[in-house]
């Protein structure tokens, strides 16, 4: 049997070559098992031995209920046994064709090789993907959900031949006979694992679609999808990372109990039970879930339960950059999409850029960025409510409100959720293979103060549940911005409000589920952090939006830059809004790593315990006593605030905004402090500069640092200065395209017509071309044009020197010693 079973394996390893990273789940043995009681029911497609090898048995007896089903055969090899039956107690094994054909279930990752003697071998938190082809009924009604949902065709005098099809119609959607793959509650997909110390787990599935570049050149976009893949067939996966070495047993349940064929009949549910798959030893780069570090609650380690000895317990200081969004602002690509698109696009140019700044930070010995999920490049629901698919983007803004200026400036843009997180696949693999460790941001921009033109003014919670809710009284906000978290049963107590199964919590937990489901199994994807600089909300604190922005040039379509006509009022404090955030931080973070329900698949939490959860703001805080009532959350791991160097003074004062998080944003609940860091830490340095206009020399003071003008030092201040102020990271420069010099990221230098040497030498973006500085006193200077990323190597050789663990710097707690005005 064991020369079977090996041969077994080949032909299964032979058969996977021409499939890429796929190959049909092992078949099924049985074995090593006593059994006097209970239920013990399997039931695969594939074929199933028991027990495959004699020196493993298998024995049912007394009062043992056992059944074996395959839908190909079912062979008990010597060393089973099944008698002394008693009560209750009986076996039976039988074929039934009706399971289901074993070529539908694949191992995607790990690949063939892992398999061995049929056995797959996971390593311990690396990653098992499965995909699972569903069966034609299933295929069928989410085919009409897609035919219904986007019902229009495209117009043949529209040169965006992607775009037309692309506007949802919710309401022709047939509520029997549609089945949305997005909506967990219709879809039920469910993973039941038992760990090798007999715990219960359970991971949820998703519904995905394999994507594709248009080409391998620089304007080419995530337009197409790859049905030639051989994976494309498989849509639904289940993605899991085991954290216990041994043997697992796992089932898998597929279901949708409210969706019925055209017919009327109802779809079949799916059962498997009986799989297993063998967790080897880690591999040795990878430690393990970061946790924070009990012993000083100021750094991270990788201890995934944060109790002293139960892992690996190697201390984590982050360094790395912010990576937030595309940056190739001067561009101008042969498709006519140039710089005025910029922002609303990924190319692949773009995804060449994030690969290879993952590998040049590696290469540096950095190991951490933060990233968004912006809503045309990774993020997973835009425009269309619980629908992770093709979107287009609307008019934003109300075209009937005097003056009338027009739309959003992205209105009529198409995309495709399913391509964007098919892109953000390849970002988290890309973070284990360079040791990267991800604080991902994920809704970056709610209606905040500005961009609701061009970002938020598209966000599905935006549209259909702050829109419709609007204020036309004149009288208080626009707008009630504690709708963006929750609806409310009596919107005019919102103290007492209750949630609605069908409101904006509810999505929100989809949402989430979605995400841990897809990305939730990867260590290098340790911070969750909900939202960007919440402060910025509007109604968070009092804005004076008529009279307190640089951006307000007096133009009537252009009051405050990018916000909509409408929304550019005078916002009064609402006390409610961050009491209001704060409850939703509680109630998401408790869904996400609360432990799950197996008895309530559906309504579980989601058990992600790993997961820190990180807030923060950018502001000082003046407002009002609730200002950082959310970093006070019990429920949080982490703080962040965002801050910047511009005037003397400005290093010791965001040393000492540091401690001061630490101190008084600690758990209420446990007066445990919490690690801090600053999630923005970027030196902009201010310079008057002349600039002729209508023949006239103007004098402005204009930001320079970013671009040119002695960044390689004031990046290196950025990043040894809040390496020591007791953060858990350094170095999050907003500046990540100067850090890493990326393709026409950087706009020319700042013309000055004081500089007379730019005459002969015109400011240059082009990276090792020259630029010439002028220096009071001593004349020309000239700079060329590098990545300053360097600097990281330095540090990380000072912090990983065997010596420096004698300063307990990692696990010790922070001591003041500051010599700095």
């Amino acid at each position: 049997m064991h020369a079977l079973r090996t041969a077994l394996a080949s032909v299964a390893m032979a058969l996977a070559a021409p499939m890429l990273c796929q190959v049909t789940f092992p078949d099924c043995y049985i074995q090593n098992w006593n059994w006097t009681s209970g239920a013990h029911h399997y039931t695969v497609p594939q074929p199933l031995y028991s027990p495959g090898d004699p020196n493993a048995p298998v024995s049912s007896t007394g009062t043992a209920n056992t059944e074996f089903v395959s839908a190909t055969q079912v062979r008990l090899t010597p060393g089973f046994h099944a008698g002394d039956l008693s009560g209750e107690g009986r076996f039976r094994a039988h074929i039934n064709t009706a399971v289901g054909d074993p070529d539908d279930l694949v191992v995607i990752t790990p690949d063939a090789s892992q398999i061995s003697d049929g056995v797959l071998h996971v390593n311990k938190w690396e990653k098992l993907e499965l995909g699972y082809r569903l069966p034609q009924t299933y295929r069928d009604a989410i085919a009409s959900f897609f035919e219904n949902y986007y019902p229009y065709t495209d117009d043949p005098n529209d040169p965006d031949d992607n775009s037309d099809p692309w506007i949802s119609a919710p309401s022709n959607t047939d509520a029997l006979h549609d089945l949305n793959p997005y909506a967990d509650d219709s879809l039920q997909l469910v993973m039941t694992l038992t760990s090798p110390s007999g715990i219960q787990r359970m991971k949820w599935g998703f519904y995905m679609t394999e994507a594709m570049w248009q080409a391998q050149t620089p304007s080419a976009r995530l337009r197409a999808a790859y049905t030639s893949s051989p994976l494309f067939p498989f849509n639904v996966r289940f993605r899991f990372a085991p954290d216990e070495e041994g043997l697992w047993q796992f089932s898998l349940s597929i279901k949708a109990p409210y969706t019925t064929t055209a017919g009327n009949a109802p779809l079949p549910q799916i059962l498997y039970s009986g799989y297993s798959f063998v967790c080897n030893p880690p591999l040795p780069d990878n430690l393990g879930p970061l946790s924070v570090n009990p012993n000083n609650e100021r750094t991270l380690w990788f201890d995934g339960d944060g109790q002293p000895n139960s892992g690996d317990e190697t201390s984590f200081f982050g360094l790395g950059v912010n990576m937030a969004d595309v940056r190739n602002g001067t561009w101008d690509p042969p498709d006519g999409n140039g710089p005025a698109n910029m922002w609303y696009t990924l190319h692949y140019r773009d995804y060449e850029d994030m690969t290879h700044t993952m590998e040049q930070l590696h290469a540096v010995g950095g190991n951490f960025m933060r990233m968004f999920l912006m809503r045309n490049i990774f993020a997973p629901e835009w425009v269309n409510l619980g629908v992770y698919d093709a979107f287009k983007t609307p008019e934003v803004c109300d075209l009937s409100f005097p003056p009338n200026c027009g739309g959003g400036w992205t209105g009529g843009y198409a995309g495709n959720c399913q391509y964007q997180c098919w892109a953000f696949d390849k970002m988290l693999d890309l973070a284990r293979a360079n040791g990267i460790y991800i604080q991902l941001c994920i809704d970056p921009y709610p209606p905040i103060i500005g961009f609701e033109r061009y970002i938020w003014g598209a966000h599905p919670y935006m549209i259909h549940f702050l829109e419709p809710n609007r204020n036309t009284t004149g009288n208080g906000n626009p707008l009630d911005l504690k709708r963006f978290f929750y609806s409310y049963a009596d919107p005019s107590n919102t103290q007492s409000a209750k949630l609605h199964e069908d409101g904006a919590f509810y999505y929100w937990k989809r949402k989430y589920k979605y995400m841990m489901s897809r990305w939730g199994y990867s260590v290098n994807l340790p911070i969750i952090e909900p939202f960007n600089e919440v402060d910025q909300m509007l109604s968070y604190r009092k804005r004076y939006m008529l009279t307190d922005d640089n951006e307000n040039t007096g133009q009537p379509c252009n009051n405050h830059g990018s916000l909509c006509r409408e929304n550019v009022a005078d916002w009064d404090f609402d006390p409610l809004l961050p009491v209001t955030y704060d409850s939703w931080l509680t109630d998401l973070i408790g869904f996400v790593k609360d432990p799950v329900i197996t008895s309530d698949p559906t309504h579980s939490p989601l058990g992600e315990k790993h997961k820190m959860f990180l807030t923060g703001v950018g502001h000082d805080g003046t407002g009002h006593p609730d200002y950082f009532l959310p970093c006070k959350n019990p429920k949080l791991s982490l703080v962040d605030v965002h801050t910047d160097n511009k005037e003397i003074g400005d290093v010791r004062r965001n040393r000492d905004m540091a401690q001061t998080f630490r101190n008084d944003y600690s758990n209420l609940a446990t007066g445990e402090k919490r690690p801090f860091r600053h999630g923005e830490y970027s030196t902009y340095g201010p310079k008057d500069l002349v600039f002729i206009e209508n023949g006239q020399p103007v004098t402005r003071e204009k930001t320079t640092y970013p671009y040119f003008r002695n960044y390689d030092v004031s990046f290196h201040n950025e990043l040894w200065a809040s390496t020591f102020y007791g953060n858990f990271t350094a170095g999050t420069t907003w500046a990540w395209e100067r850090v890493f010099w990326w393709r026409d990221g950087m706009e020319p230098p700042l013309d000055d017509v004081a500089n007379t040497y730019q005459t002969a030498f015109p400011p240059d973006n082009r990276i090792n071309e020259p630029n010439m500085m002028l220096i009071p006193g001593f004349g020309p200077l000239e700079v060329e044009n590098k990545p300053v990323h360097h600097h990281f190597k330095r540090l990380s050789g000072l912090l990983n020197h065997q010596n420096w663990a004698g300063y307990n710097f990692f696990s010790g707690d922070f001591s003041v010693h500051r010599h700095t005005y």
